[in-house]
């Protein structure tokens, strides 16, 4: 059975080892759930290639992504010493269990018809806009819909961006005290630049 990151590297997410090597902590949280029939959404769609990436890995999950693309864009660029992109069959997009929602992340009536349509999620990845005011939003929208027990992700999180979404992480509900250690960040492995993280907490 191939890692979370061969599959990353196969489909050309930079997700990978060869980016942001954010598969490390993903295979470490996700793979005690990898045959079971989970919830993930991800915000940003991007050329398509995480969700591909996220449809072999889970075989029995619903994959739910919502950006304000309409079309996967193929082939991806990628870095000159990794090898081509395989571009999905016609038939991948119409796969009964990816679901793709078009609008923007912190779109109030968009996030509403996403929960309304699937309920709770075991995962959620934020990998959409990275401006800080749409992912606080975003989060606010989408962290009552986490199962518990489940994870919500923040790829790419810049350093000048750090400390507030730590402050964000650590008081996710305002009628409780902040807990200290109720998240994690790891930072990135990108070969070329090192300034961005990801962040992460678990119901």
């Amino acid at each position: 059975m191939k890692t979370l990151d061969e599959i990353a590297s196969y489909w050309g997410t930079d997700k990978a080892r060869w980016g942001h090597n954010y598969t490390e902590l993903y295979e470490e949280l996700m793979s005690p759930h990898r045959q079971d029939p989970v919830k993930l959404l991800e915000l940003g769609w991007g050329s398509g290639c995480s969700a591909a990436a996220w449809m072999e890995y889970f075989q029995l999950a619903d994959i739910c992504i919502v950006d304000n693309l309409y079309a996967p864009g193929w082939p991806i660029s990628r870095p000159s010493w990794v090898e081509p992109t395989p571009e999905p069959p016609p038939e991948f997009w119409d796969n009964p269990r990816l679901f793709r929602y078009y609008g923007d992340q912190a779109d109030i009536d968009v996030v509403a018809r996403v929960v309304d349509q699937h309920g709770e999620f075991d995962f959620i990845v934020d990998d959409a806009s990275h401006m800080l005011s749409k992912t606080k939003d975003s989060f606010a929208l989408l962290w009552p819909h986490v199962k518990p027990g489940g994870y919500y992700f923040i790829e790419d999180v810049c350093r000048a961006h750090l400390n507030e979404i730590i402050r964000m992480l650590t008081q996710p509900d305002p009628s409780t005290p902040p807990d200290p250690f109720a998240f994690d960040v790891r930072a990135s492995h990108h070969p070329v630049d090192t300034d961005f993280s990801i962040a992460w907490i678990q119901k």
